[in-house]
């Protein structure tokens, strides 16, 4: 998912978080210093699911071709009842 615009500004923001309640933290200023970490926790673990959201469609995506693949290539067929059960057909012609 080569994204790397997206990684620069997460790395950016994080930092500056994370650099401003260490700053707040150092002058005395412990509310400031608390409300900046609230904020950047927030931050980051919405960049941690963004990631692992990603990551999910990803594999779908990659899966699908797969299999796709292997109806195109090999005639196999690979159906899914969505109760956890699964079948794996091939098909020949004569």
């Amino acid at each position: 998912m080569n994204r790397p615009g997206d990684a620069l500004v997460s790395f950016l923001l994080n930092g500056a978080f994370i650099w401003a309640a260490v700053e707040a933290f150092h002058n005395d200023n412990n509310v400031t210093g608390g409300i900046l970490l609230f904020f950047e926790s927030g931050w980051y673990l919405g960049n941690i699911y963004n990631a692992v959201s990603g990551a999910h469609k990803y594999n779908q995506r990659s899966e699908k071709q797969f299999l796709d693949g292997l109806q195109d290539k090999y005639r196999v067929s690979y159906l899914y009842d969505g109760h956890g059960g699964s079948m794996v057909a091939f098909t020949m012609q004569f």
